[in-house]
């Protein structure tokens, strides 16, 4: 617990999913390759990969995210979802 509140804050930027030319996120100032959120109950779950091919995951608990911030996490989430556009499946 202690070792987890003296590290320094992350900024996680989440650019428009409809872009031209792709999502523009940012993770402490390093551009995403791909960042995926899934929702557990309360918890926020976000998995990031780096151009170089490394990944990261960071979970925010209820009591880490004020409410304002986590709204707005949810929307950019749903937004993310609805303009996807994945190839069909079947042909």
């Amino acid at each position: 617990m202690r070792r987890e509140a003296g590290r320094a804050p992350r900024q996680l930027v989440l650019g428009p999913a409809h872009a031209p030319g792709g999502p523009l996120d940012t993770l402490d100032g390093r551009r995403l390759q791909a960042c995926r959120i899934s929702w557990r109950g309360p918890l926020a779950f976000i998995q990031v990969t780096f151009g170089d091919g490394r990944s990261e995951r960071l979970v925010w608990w209820p009591d880490t995210l004020p409410p304002p911030q986590r709204r707005e996490l949810r929307l950019a989430a749903a937004a993310r979802v609805a303009s996807r556009r994945d190839p069909p499946v079947a042909p």
